[in-house]
């Protein structure tokens, strides 16, 4: 596989599940609509109680199609004083948030409660100060008695980034301190719409989903966090992600294609475009300090290279997918060798010469430097000599059958001096001779 690198674009879980950071204002659920989440435990407001919340059990089911979660959480609690007591209970339906410079309620749906098996008639008060929904209802605990209180509801998930990948879930704890001593037993179950550990064992680049606070523990498609002698606080507080269940899937299943029909380039398509997904949501949790967990983010750019490249060299001539590959790989250069980006620029330029995308992705590779203005044709650079080759041992070396004879003919350059400094000696004999000729004469 080639090399691969990151960037594109993102459960928690609640007994009133919520989407979106919680703030670090949040206070716990009071009576008279402070701040507070959808997925809050149970509050006696400020009102001060002789009634324990002994245990609760909050089991969350995330369904895959709608992607919502439905909840039910019930609380076993005990009036431990010796008189009867009446208390309106709250529990936050909904809050303010912002998105996208747009303000809107998070609010939970089918929201129910029972007083052990008497269903309740809940008071849904909407605050104009905080702009937060509420639910309460009047419960009377007898004295030196266990009494239950159950609740269900179904929540969407807010999402961590846009365009929404990652969905968050969360259950707020803390509240519970409001009751008189401590949470002797909590125990959050969340099932999730697939294996959690299924993609981390075909990749091995980890899981598509976190979780805290540490502690819980995993079993395939459940997250389970188990709390004794509580006394909850803010780090008790459970929050969850998870990639949306079209994605995962996408990812999953295409791999599983792809053995069998390796050159099925929309397969590599979907598998290109699920781990971008998965890519750009990790990076975004990580930038924005949801996660502590580093995904191995390169190797994800590599496969996701990899897939872009067979989409190209397998598929029928198509504009939109030479785009889409030369999207990814100016963001992740590392994923291609220059000469496969050159030869595919120079292959969508010459099939779309008129087209304005290509052409500006194109130039601004040139101005880059990725790619290089009229070059028609770029292979591979060859490999450099193997170095590591073992040398040969000089005895083993072959000598040639016969050294070759001597060469003893005289070359014709040298004869020919020879014959001019002769002649040259005879001229100079012959003119002194004629000079003292005339002398004598």
């Amino acid at each position: 596989m080639a090399q691969i690198k990151k960037r594109y674009w993102l459960l928690t879980i609640g007994l009133l599940l919520l989407l979106t950071v919680i703030p670090r204002n949040a206070a716990r659920a009071d009576v008279g609509v402070p701040p507070a989440h959808p997925g809050y435990s149970l509050s006696p407001g400020n009102y001060e109680t002789n009634v324990q919340m002994v245990s609760e059990k909050v089991e969350i089911i995330i369904h895959e199609d709608p992607f919502e979660a439905t909840v039910e959480a019930s609380f076993q609690m005990r009036n431990n004083g010796a008189e009867d007591e009446e208390i309106e209970v709250w529990f936050p339906l909904g809050e303010r948030k912002n998105y996208a410079k747009k303000e809107r309620i998070i609010q939970v749906a089918d929201f129910q409660a029972w007083a052990e098996d008497t269903k309740m008639d809940i008071i849904i008060e909407h605050s104009d100060e905080w702009n937060l929904v509420w639910a309460h209802w009047t419960v009377n605990f007898p004295a030196e008695t266990p009494f239950e209180i159950r609740v269900s509801y179904k929540l969407d998930p807010s999402w961590e980034n846009s365009p929404p990948w990652y969905g968050r879930f969360d259950y707020i704890l803390e509240t519970g301190a409001g009751w008189e001593g401590v949470i002797e037993t909590a125990e959050i179950i969340v099932q999730t719409p697939y294996p959690l550990g299924e993609l981390n064992s075909l990749l091995g680049l980890g899981d598509p989903f976190y979780a805290k606070p540490s502690g819980y523990s995993l079993n395939q498609a459940e997250i389970k966090w188990i709390f004794n002698d509580l006394e909850p606080d803010e780090g008790h507080n459970i929050n969850f992600s998870l990639l949306e269940p079209e994605t995962w899937h996408s990812i999953h299943d295409s791999y599983f294609t792809l053995e069998t029909s390796p050159d099925d380039w929309e397969t590599h398509k979907t598998l290109a475009r699920g781990l971008s997904i998965w890519m750009g949501s990790q990076t975004s949790a990580e930038y924005h300090g949801y996660t502590e967990t580093t995904l191995n983010t390169e190797a994800i750019a590599e496969l996701i290279g990899d897939s872009w490249k067979k989409v190209l060299d397998l598929s029928p001539p198509d504009a939109l997918r030479y785009i889409s590959a030369f999207f990814f790989f100016r963001a992740n250069p590392q994923a291609i060798e220059p000469y496969q980006l050159q030869n595919f620029y120079n292959e969508a330029i010459e099939l779309y010469p008129d087209d304005e995308q290509i052409m500006r992705y194109y130039e601004r590779a040139i101005m880059e430097g990725v790619i290089i203005e009229g070059a028609v044709s770029i292979s591979p650079t060859p490999p450099p000599p193997d170095t590591t080759a073992t040398p040969a041992n000089p005895t083993e070396i072959a000598l040639p059958a016969e050294s070759p004879s001597p060469n003893n003919s005289l070359p014709i350059s040298l004869i020919a001096g020879c014959l001019f400094i002769v002649m040259s000696v005879v001229l100079i004999i012959i003119a002194i001779k004629r000079g003292r000729n005339s002398e004598q004469g």
